[in-house]
């Protein structure tokens, strides 16, 4: 019962089935089963058609209005698709399929009869049906020679197409005024392959010859392959030699055919061309009429070619009916104006292909949109994984679909590596000139490829690379990036957030590194010994940019941790003791203040001096000015000199940081003198301070805090002037560093005093108009930082009611 070909159709259409199979058999050596003809009176249909599509290599459907609306039909469809077979539908008329057929049949490329003449369709299918059976055929078994011809290979449409209108016209006007090859880029799902169909479809009247093929390994494959190109009367020759032409020399000889003789009403449709250059695009491109639409992921960056971006649909009206269009009313209820719509598109980006599975595993289930969208919000998309869908496979599942959408078996390990730190980055992505600091040389190479294949995204105005979300949770599923995996990438970024570095970073960059870290987090949850100086250092960085509140918090948790980890007299304990009390400081919680940094960090550190002797410095010159505060000079002056004895020590002479901390300890002393009435040496000081900061890297908040104290040492001699001018220059630089508004423990209270001296030297100088907008400014800075009652707040507001 061995057979090439089972062909599927509706009996109002005999005589055409009749003719076809006639043909295919006396032209083309083809054997088919035709029920008409090989089923016997008083036979089982039943039994005998399920043996016949099972023994058949190949099933030909004949499509037409009655085959679409027959109840058996759609059976034998749907045998032929469990049973792996190769389906070729032969559209007799134009009706569309729905249901069963247009789920089963989706995407897979017709040839279409009602395009003249018959013959050459049929020939179309022989060809078609000899590729399917490893027969390639070369041309007819009897017959006279063919008059040379480009065959059509138009593919199948989906029937559910909306929101780009304006694109189709787009492509139509660039190739009306003399554009020969028109490129459609976008990421893998987005539609681009589907809008070249399409297009083909709605100018059926302008192009005679639509020829759709998809590329694969390269060009001179493709156009040599007779399965997609194949043109009447020019075959592969026999050279003297006996040899065969090679794949080269036979897409030559096509190539001359297509320039001879295709004209403005030929179109070739190249689709997934994903490649980044393929030489032989030079040679389609050279002398010729035919019209070249290639879809593709990557950037062509030859400026002769026209390229039209293929992006999300902005219009969510058409995305909503993409989403009902793929819904069955008979099985899932959705209103159109559902609030669930939003969350989806959020959730999806607006990705087509993404919203056109989300709708087909809605009708599988049965969810409706609200439930559904609940789902992918806990589970995410791979909450997709859970039920089959019915797509070219019956197998497949919508989130399998768009795993292999993305390809990231095919990636090497550089760009496997690249996506996973990219992923460790925030959803809205990260600044490059940052990201390539953590990278290795190898793996930030690989970014050129990304982004031209559409894997990664780069704004040129932000200067920022990202992932589309959906890339994004691939990613993280089937490459789960986590510490081990990332440790070399996660352990740059940490030293990158050393404390007396990441300081002066300005406020952007600041901001720009919060986010990292939170987002890191998430991916590195537990605290352990391995990765503890990690997090140290993204808690103790948090310092710099978010609330007192929530600083103290994340202090304290770390506390505890480090405790258990590494005992109460570590060195990592005296550090985050050190940094917790500094917040209480600036957070104006002085008794709280120094009961941790005196009672409870100084004795763990000073015994660590040569282990944190930075974090020992710093520790004395916080406690020192708390004293100062209580105007206890003797235990003040105490400690500074505890910091003196470690910036003489011999041994730590050459520390950088130790050289860092030494700034802290001069600009201390100026600060003592200064409010003691030593101008003489608090000028000394501040000039001993600044030569040591402008030997050192990374001192520009440390350049202002400077000036605010030298501006304060003017004032108290009544140099308005001076005052001025280093107050307005610390202004400017914490404005940079700092931000007007931002919230920062680290920076609050130096913030509004500085505005609060500018004030007043305004006033000295009589220039009231000044001194009112410049205690306007301390009052949005106190109002935004600090509570009511706060000293600080206190403060500018009294200065602000008396000046207003």
């Amino acid at each position: 019962m061995a057979h090439d070909v089972f062909v599927s159709f509706s009996f109002a259409d005999q005589a055409d089935a009749e003719e076809i199979v006639n043909t295919l058999t006396t032209d083309y050596g083809i054997t088919c089963w035709i029920c008409t003809r090989d089923i016997n009176g008083g036979a089982r249909y039943k039994r005998l058609i399920p043996e016949a599509i099972r023994a058949a290599k190949v099933v030909v459907f004949l499509q037409s209005e009655s085959a679409v609306e027959s109840k058996e039909i759609p059976k034998e469809i749907g045998m032929a698709f469990d049973s792996d077979k190769t389906i070729i539908p032969f559209k007799l008329d134009s009706a569309p399929l729905h249901g069963d057929l247009e789920y089963d049949l989706y995407g897979v490329e017709y040839i279409d009869a009602t395009v003249p003449t018959k013959e050459q369709r049929i020939q179309d299918l022989a060809l078609a049906i000899g590729k399917a059976i490893g027969k390639p055929m070369l041309g007819k078994v009897s017959g006279g020679d063919p008059v040379p011809r480009l065959q059509s290979k138009i593919p199948a449409c989906s029937q559910c197409f909306f929101g780009r209108e304006e694109l189709l016209a787009d492509i139509h006007k660039l190739f009306s005024e003399g554009n020969r090859i028109v490129f459609l880029r976008g990421m893998g799902g987005i539609g681009k392959s589907e809008i070249a169909k399409q297009y083909a479809k709605i100018n059926s009247d302008t192009y005679k010859t639509v020829v759709f093929a998809r590329y694969t390994d390269s060009l001179v494959k493709l156009i040599a392959d007779d399965t997609v190109f194949y043109i009447d009367g020019v075959t592969r020759q026999i050279k003297e030699n006996k040899d065969i032409q090679t794949d080269i020399e036979y897409a030559d000889d096509k190539v001359k055919f297509l320039r001879a003789e295709c004209k403005k009403d030929t179109l070739i449709i190249i689709d997934n061309y994903d490649v980044d250059y393929d030489p032989y695009l030079e040679e389609l491109e050279k002398s010729g009429e035919y019209r070249l639409l290639i879809t593709t992921r990557c950037d062509p960056k030859d400026s002769r070619y026209v390229v039209l971006p293929v992006t999300e649909i902005t219009d969510d009206n058409a995305l909503k009916d993409i989403v009902l269009s793929y819904c069955s009313k008979e099985y899932v209820t959705i209103d159109k104006d559902d609030p669930a719509f939003e969350d989806l598109f959020e959730l999806t980006m607006r990705h087509t292909l993404a919203l056109e599975l989300i709708a087909q595993y809605m009708e599988e289930t049965t969810f409706d949109l609200e439930y559904t969208v609940d789902l992918l919000k806990l589970h995410g998309l791979q909450q997709l994984s859970e039920t089959r869908i019915i797509r070219q496979n019956k197998s497949d599942n919508a989130y399998a679909v768009i795993k292999r959408l993305f390809g990231l078996s095919a990636l090497s390990e550089s760009e496997k590596r690249f996506l996973k730190y990219l992923c460790l980055m925030p959803d809205s992505g990260i600044e490059r000139k940052y990201f390539k600091k953590w990278c290795d040389r190898d793996t930030f190479s690989c970014q050129s490829h990304l982004i031209k294949r559409s894997m990664i995204k780069y704004d040129g105005v932000s200067g920022k690379i990202s992932m589309h979300p959906l890339i994004r949770e691939v990613v993280m599923s089937e490459l789960t990036p986590n510490y081990v995996e990332c440790s070399d990438f996660l352990n740059l970024f940490a030293n990158e957030l050393i404390d007396y570095i990441a300081w002066n970073y300005p406020i952007t960059q600041k901001n720009a590194y919060f986010e990292c870290c939170k987002s890191i987090q998430n991916f590195v949850p537990n605290i352990t010994k391995e990765n503890f100086k990690l997090w140290f250092h993204m808690t103790n960085f948090s310092c710099f940019v978010d609330t007192f509140e929530n600083n103290i918090k994340r202090l304290q948790s770390i506390l505890r941790e480090a405790e258990n980890l590494f005992g109460n007299t570590s060195a990592w304990v005296g550090k985050i003791l050190h940094r917790l009390g500094w917040c209480y400081y600036a957070y104006g919680d002085y008794n709280q203040a120094l009961n941790i940094l005196e009672e409870k960090a100084f004795p763990v550190l000073d015994h660590l001096i040569h282990e944190a002797p930075g974090e020992h410095i710093h520790c004395c010159c916080d406690i020192a000015k708390l004293y100062f505060k209580e105007n206890d000079m003797a235990t003040a002056n105490k400690y500074l000199h505890k910091a003196f004895d470690v910036i003489n020590d011999e041994l730590l002479a050459d520390c950088e940081i130790v050289r860092y901390r030494s700034i802290m300890v001069y600009t201390t002393k100026m600060l003592f003198a200064s409010e003691q009435g030593d101008y003489n040496h608090a000028l000394e000081y501040s000039v001993k301070s600044m030569d040591i900061a402008n030997s050192l890297r990374y001192t520009e908040l440390d350049q202002a805090a400077l000036l605010f104290s030298l501006g304060r040492t003017y004032m108290k001699i009544a140099d308005y002037a001076q005052a001025i001018k280093h107050i307005q220059t610390a202004i400017q630089i914490m404005e940079e560093y700092s931000g007007m508004l931002n919230a920062l423990c680290s920076h609050g209270e130096r913030h509004c005093m500085l505005y609060i001296d500018l004030t007043e030297c305004f006033e000295k100088s009589k220039d009231i108009k000044s001194a009112k907008e410049t205690i306007a400014e301390a009052y949005k800075i106190a109002d935004k930082i600090y509570l009511k009652g706060h000293p600080v707040r206190s403060m500018v507001e009294e200065k602000y009611d008396l000046l207003n």
